[in-house]
């Protein structure tokens, strides 16, 4: 559970960071996060909304890492979050929607958390089974 927590913890405070970032500055973050300026037109309303729900799902992941008891709700609704955006991702890159020159960005920013954050969802559910 100690790796779980550090694993949430390490998901939920870039999670947080960037979110600020999204609803502080939109404009800068989406020129200069990799790989978003070439996903379509700057919408300032939709990076903050999107801000938002990153901030909402880092903050349930930081939550859950120091307060562990009771948190698989929050756990499971952060990482079902990062894994419906994942999906989304990768459904557009299969359809042809976005070009496959977002792989490498998409797997580190969007794959890799997605896939910690179930990860951790099935340890705190395997540990609240106990």
């Amino acid at each position: 559970m100690i790796a779980a927590r550090g694993v949430a913890a390490l998901i939920g405070v870039p999670l947080m960071l960037v979110a600020v970032w999204m609803v502080v500055a939109p404009g800068s973050w989406f020129h200069s996060f990799p790989g978003v300026a070439l996903s379509g037109s700057f919408n300032p309303h939709l990076v903050r909304d999107l801000g938002v729900a990153f901030g909402v799902a880092g903050a349930g992941f930081t939550w859950s890492a120091l307060r562990p008891l009771g948190a698989l709700p929050i756990v499971v609704s952060s990482s079902a979050f990062l894994a419906g955006h994942a999906v989304i991702h990768i459904a557009e890159m299969l359809s042809g929607a976005s070009g496959h020159h977002r792989v490498l960005a998409d797997a580190l920013a969007v794959h890799i958390p997605a896939v910690l954050g179930l990860i951790c969802a099935v340890i705190w559910w395997r540990h609240s089974r106990r």
